[in-house]
């Protein structure tokens, strides 16, 4: 029995309207040593737009831009608001010095500086044997 491709192409078309709206962030990871080196792009946002979090080596990235357009044509008044919303996150293979990270927003492109963990800084507790 064939099914019916109608109601995914419906879904697809609800999915690309949605998608609009928030859109998911492309970053760049480097390593560079002694810390890891996060760069997005975010063209058209204004640093206070911008959440930036680091929760247990997960580094989170928001931005949330609202813009009024007002055009005055005779009697008639429209508003246009333009919402866009960008979100992505990464995973950070090593533990970084949360006390330590840094970040730079200039021209659109965010740069996020997370120095490593140096493995002799780390505690660690002796374990006696029984």
């Amino acid at each position: 029995m064939a099914q019916s491709t109608r109601p995914i192409s419906t879904v697809n078309r609800m999915l690309e309207q949605l998608s609009g709206a928030v859109r998911e962030l492309d970053i760049d990871l480097l390593d560079r040593g002694d810390d890891y080196l996060v760069v997005a792009d975010l063209p058209g946002f204004e640093k206070d737009e911008i959440d930036l979090r680091l929760r247990e080596n997960v580094l989170f990235i928001h931005a949330e831009h609202e813009e009024l357009e007002v055009e005055e044509d005779d009697s008639y008044l429209r508003n246009e608001r333009e919402n866009r919303s960008v979100i992505g996150s990464v995973r950070l293979p090593e533990e970084v010095d949360e006390d330590q990270v840094s970040s730079r927003y200039h021209n659109g492109v965010l740069s996020v500086t997370l120095p490593k963990v140096d493995p002799s800084d780390s505690e660690s507790n002796r374990i006696e044997i029984d």
